[in-house]
């Protein structure tokens, strides 16, 4: 099977995926731990920005009407 660019998913280490959310290193243990689909390759955590998206998106807090 040929790879395709369509295949193709973009995946951030802890450091980006820190940086992409604006939190602290602490905060990516504890959605690790809650949940937040990883990867871990020996010693390196990685995360696939399109499941981090929907992971995210699932956890959404609607406003209430009053």
């Amino acid at each position: 099977m040929l790879f395709s660019l369509e295949m193709k998913k973009e995946y951030l280490t802890k450091k980006d995926l820190q940086a992409y959310l604006k939190i602290s290193p602490a905060t990516v243990n504890r959605l690790m731990l809650e949940g937040l689909p990883h990867v871990k390759l020996k010693r390196r955590v990685l995360f696939r920005l399109d499941l981090v998206d929907k992971w995210l998106e699932a956890r959404m807090v609607r406003a209430k009407k009053s």
